[in-house]
């Protein structure tokens, strides 16, 4: 849409809005880069959880203690 608002469209006889309202285009690009960010941060964010995921637990309570203590 953003190419359609830019250059307009001569088979369909749209005609470019850019050069008429200049926010739209300028909010268009804003909405982009925005996404774009979004996106990013989302692949940081997933590859640490999935490191996270991946390596062990570095607990320093032993578990054997807790499981040896229960009498049946």
């Amino acid at each position: 849409m953003a190419e359609v608002g830019k250059n307009g469209n001569k088979h369909a006889r749209w005609d470019k809005i850019c050069d008429r309202f200049a926010t739209y285009c300028d909010h268009g690009a804003g909405a982009l880069i925005a996404a774009f960010a979004g996106v990013v941060l989302m692949l940081i964010i997933s590859a640490v959880s999935i490191s996270r995921l991946v390596q062990p637990n570095k607990c320093s309570i032993s578990t054997t203690a807790a499981s040896t203590s229960v009498v049946p």
